[in-house]
């Protein structure tokens, strides 16, 4: 089959990320701190989403291809503007809300957060594509991509939210908070650029890019959760 219904791939990336912190010892859900991650990630949706579009709105933009028409250096602007306002909305409204909480417990805040991103876009993709009878079918190669990136990106907002409890603990908070923004804000800006423009360069550029993070962030704060804290249950 050269063609597939995309929405199960990203379904089954977020689900393989839960499975690996299942694995990795996380058995019992923390569902309160779970379902505060689905809380933040639509809190930071409803502060991001209107700062990053309204200046566009203002200045006539419309659509990517309004983006691009104005040039490449406004393009390459456009995609960190986005790639900024997102890491600025979603890594702060993740500090302020578990900066005092456990390891484990930013840990499944961070899956929550992760797990309804995945939703979200699935819903998303299903409303747009039949707004404009679009189809939702992709080749083999595409659909794996997506499963992968998914997969990621769970794993990295997992990491990032325990990364962020950690420092505000060990007394380095802001530090800590400006860290992950600015990790935040390049991988956004590039994949912002990748669907403003739809190069296979930026594409795989942030796919690869979100593997080695999110796979560095992971093996950290692995550590940082199996090192003696009395936080850290």
């Amino acid at each position: 089959m050269s063609e597939l219904y995309t929405p199960p791939f990203l379904i089954i990336g977020g689900l393989l990320a839960w499975l690996t912190l299942y694995f990795l010892g996380f058995k019992k859900t923390m569902w309160p701190e779970f379902i505060l991650g689905i809380a933040i990630f639509f809190l930071a949706l409803i502060i991001q989403q209107p700062i990053q579009q309204l200046p566009l709105l203002g200045l006539g933009i419309t659509s990517n291809q309004d983006v691009v028409a104005r040039g490449t250096l406004f393009t390459i602007e456009t995609a960190i503007w986005l790639g900024v306002v997102a890491g600025l909305a979603q890594e702060g409204m993740k500090y302020l809300l578990v900066r005092k909480k456990s390891l484990k417990a930013a840990l499944f805040v961070g899956l929550g957060f992760g797990i309804i991103e995945v939703v979200f876009l699935v819903v998303a993709g299903i409303i747009t594509a039949a707004s404009i009878g679009r189809p939702l079918e992709a080749p083999l190669g595409f659909a794996l991509l997506s499963l992968f990136e998914r997969y990621f990106a769970v794993l990295f907002h997992v990491a990032t939210t325990i990364f962020l409890a950690y420092a505000y603990t060990s007394g380095f908070g802001k530090q800590g908070l400006a860290s992950m923004v600015a990790l935040h804000a390049l991988i956004d800006s590039i994949a912002a650029y990748y669907q403003l423009t739809q190069s296979s360069v930026a594409m795989y550029m942030v796919e690869a890019l979100f593997a080695i993070v999110a796979i560095l962030l992971i093996y950290y704060t692995c550590l940082l959760y199996t090192s003696p804290s009395p936080r850290d249950s």
